[in-house]
């Protein structure tokens, strides 16, 4: 078990620093997030940090040497990012903060704009001003919940992939029906600036290690992209808001195609795998082009 009866913050706990909640997969990233860091407007702000066993040492001696206090925490390779998230936000909620930044070492490696699509993300919301601004938004939007990066925010009715079912199960959960869910709107990768407060409510469904897949490089359907999806509907069933800076939920998204592009990409997934010893070249050739199709490349 994850967490379980977290309740909100009572005001006199409540920490001005901000927590920066990490997972590192990949260390070069991690050298690119400390950088846009260390370039930040002054804020106070504490890093929360989880890492594979592989990477712990060198995550160890790049976090001493930057000026940021830090929490690391040592996590399997199980769950992308959400699952670390779930695991570290106890330190996060125990020591009182109000606000976070999550973000994660993301370079979508089936994918060829994922360089892009990580960099657009950390400019809304990491270094210069951005963290300072979406800070200062939050504070005087007592209504929002989350603050996603422009051009990141997606309509849940268009984008439910293969995550429905899932999605529908943990929101009745939250108390909120399946009708609502089509009119909500998520932060699509994750990343976004939250009020800590606003996602007890998914914290409390008490969700275990065990329920995550193994890692195997899906590209959707796991309940790490339910997740992704619940975070908003967290947000909601506290009768807050997602949002992102020019409060455009997109239907159409230049780094993801809705509804039967994610239904084929898992198709053509699962015959790379699965037949990948029986398929004739002229036929993985047909399964390669029609990955690329989806912007994907193998």
């Amino acid at each position: 078990m994850i967490l379980e009866d977290l309740s909100p913050l009572p005001l006199a706990v409540v920490s001005p620093v901000v927590a920066i909640v990490i997972h590192v997969f990949y260390e070069d990233v991690f050298v690119e997030i400390l950088e846009q860091l260390k370039n930040s407007d002054a804020l106070p702000m504490k890093l929360y940090v989880t890492t594979t066993p592989e990477n712990e040492k060198g995550i160890q001696k790049l976090l001493v040497s930057q000026p940021c206090d830090f929490l690391l925490r040592v996590v399997e390779n199980r769950g992308r990012d959400v699952l670390p998230f779930m695991k570290i936000m106890p330190d996060v909620i125990g020591a009182g903060h109000q606000f976070l930044v999550k973000i994660h070492t993301k370079k979508s490696l089936h994918r060829n704009n994922g360089k892009e699509w990580r960099r657009d993300m950390f400019s809304s919301l990491i270094g210069g001003s951005a963290t300072v601004n979406a800070i200062r938004f939050l504070g005087d939007n007592p209504h929002i919940g989350i603050l996603g990066p422009a051009g990141h925010l997606v309509s849940m009715g268009y984008f439910f992939g293969c995550n429905k079912a899932r999605v529908t199960h943990f929101a009745s959960r939250m108390g909120v029906e399946p009708g609502e869910l089509s009119g909500l709107s998520f932060v699509a990768g994750s990343m976004f600036v939250a009020r800590v407060d606003a996602l007890v409510p998914l914290l409390n469904l008490a969700i275990s290690a065990s329920d995550f897949e193994p890692e195997l490089g899906q590209v959707d359907g796991t309940l790490a992209h339910a997740i992704e999806r619940l975070f908003s509907v967290s947000v909601y069933s506290v009768n807050l808001s997602t949002t992102c800076a020019d409060n455009v939920a997109l239907t159409k998204y230049g780094f993801a195609r809705a509804r039967l592009a994610g239904r084929l990409g898992i198709i053509l997934s699962f015959l790379s795998r699965r037949f990948a010893t029986r398929l004739s070249p002229q036929f993985k050739d047909r399964i390669r082009k029609g990955f690329e199709l989806l912007g994907i490349k193998l």
